[in-house]
C-alpha cells in the first residue's frame, strides 16, 4: 500500500489500517440503519420482510469486509517489519556502497542494544581479523574472505549437534533476508547475504550486510524508515539465535565459537559458514570481514 494515508477522507486512499478503522466506525451506523429499515419499508412497502433482506444483506457485507480488511492490515504490517518498505529500498540497493570519499564513518553495530544499525554505508578500512580460526562448512557456497584454519571437536552425537547448528546458521541468514526485496533477489541484484555474530565480553551480538553489485550496503542502510521498535526486535531476534547456538554447544559439551561468518546465496539457497574461536580484540571484527569482503571483489 506504498503512498496510501493511514487516514482519509477518501476510503480508498487510505491503506488497510486505516479501511480497518473506518469499517468499525460504520459498525454504528450500519446498526442504526439496521433498526430504521424494516420500519420504513413497512411504511412505504407494506413489508418488513424487505428491510430484513436489507439488515442482512448489509451484516453480511460489513462482515466480510471487516475480515478482509483485518488479513489485509495483519499482512500490511508484517511486510513493514520484514522488509524495506516502498521506494526507500532502490536507493541503498542501487547506489549504497562501502567506502569512497563520500563515505562517513559509521556507528558499531554492536554498541547498543536498543539501536543498532548504520546510518550510512559502513566505510572500508585495512583493518584484518587477527590470528587464526576455525572453518565449519555447510554448503559449497565460495567464501571471499581469507580461509580459515579447521579446528574440531569430536562428540558422541556430531551428527546431531551439525544439524541444530546449521538449522541456527540458516535461520540467522532468513532473518536478513528478511530485509529485503522478493523482487531484488528474484532478478540478481542482491547476490549474497553475509551474516555476522559473535560473543564479547559473555553478550552475543549480530547483524549483516549484503552485496549489490560490487558494493555492499549495511543493514541500517534497508532500515532507515523503519521504526524504531521493530529495528530493535530485528537485532535481538539475532542475538537471540547466537544465544541458542551457543546453548547447543554448551549441550554437546563442545567450546563455543567467539564469532561466525555466515555467507548466504539467496537465490541458490546455498549456505557456508566459517567458525572463529580466537578471542575478540579491540578491532570490530563486523568491520574487518565487511572490509576484507570488499576488498574481494576489486582486488
Amino acid at each position: 500500500m506504498a503512498g496510501k494515508k493511514d487516514r482519509s477522507f477518501n476510503y480508498w486512499s487510505m491503506n488497510y489500517k486505516g479501511k480497518l478503522r473506518r469499517t468499525w466506525v460504520m459498525l454504528p451506523i450500519c446498526i442504526i440503519v439496521g433498526i430504521i429499515a424494516p420500519f420504513w419499508t413497512a411504511s412505504e412497502y407494506g413489508s418488513m420482510m424487505v428491510g430484513i433482506v436489507i439488515d442482512i444483506v448489509m451484516a453480511v457485507v460489513w462482515v466480510l469486509q471487516l475480515l478482509y480488511n483485518m488479513r489485509k492490515a495483519r499482512e500490511e504490517e508484517q511486510q513493514e517489519l520484514g522488509q524495506q518498505s516502498g521506494s526507500g529500498q532502490a536507493s541503498p540497493m542501487s547506489n549504497a556502497q562501502y567506502g569512497g570519499a563520500a563515505a562517513a564513518p559509521a556507528q558499531n553495530a554492536q554498541s547498543s542494544q536498543s539501536a543498532q544499525s548504520y546510518v550510512q554505508p559502513i566505510p572500508v578500512s585495512n583493518t584484518s581479523p587477527s590470528g587464526t580460526s576455525a572453518a565449519a562448512q555447510t554448503s559449497p557456497v565460495p567464501n571471499p574472505a581469507q580461509p580459515y584454519t579447521v579446528q574440531t571437536t569430536a562428540t558422541p552425537d556430531s551428527k546431531g549437534f551439525e544439524q541444530e547448528t546449521s538449522r541456527l546458521q540458516m535461520q540467522m541468514a532468513y532473518l536478513a533476508v528478511s530485509l529485503l526485496d522478493g523482487a531484488a533477489v528474484a532478478d540478481g541484484r542482491v547476490r549474497s547475504v553475509y551474516v555476522h555474530a559473535m560473543v564479547n565480553k559473555g553478550q552475543s551480538a549480530w547483524d549483516c550486510f549484503f552485496r549489490v553489485g560490487d558494493s555492499l550496503v549495511a543493514s541500517g542502510d534497508l532500515m532507515k524508515s523503519m521504526p524504531q521498535e521493530p529495528r530493535s526486535r530485528f537485532f535481538a531476534s539475532g542475538r537471540s539465535l547466537m544465544d541458542d547456538y551457543r546453548n547447543v554447544c554448551a549441550r554437546y559439551g563442545i567450546d563455543a565459537p567467539t564469532e561466525l561468518r555466515i555467507t548466504y546465496d539467496p537465490k541458490n539457497h546455498g549456505l557456508h559458514t566459517d567458525v572463529s574461536y580466537d578471542p575478540i580484540g579491540d578491532n570490530d571484527p563486523f568491520m574487518a570481514w565487511a572490509s576484507q569482503v570488499y576488498q574481494s571483489f576489486h582486488a
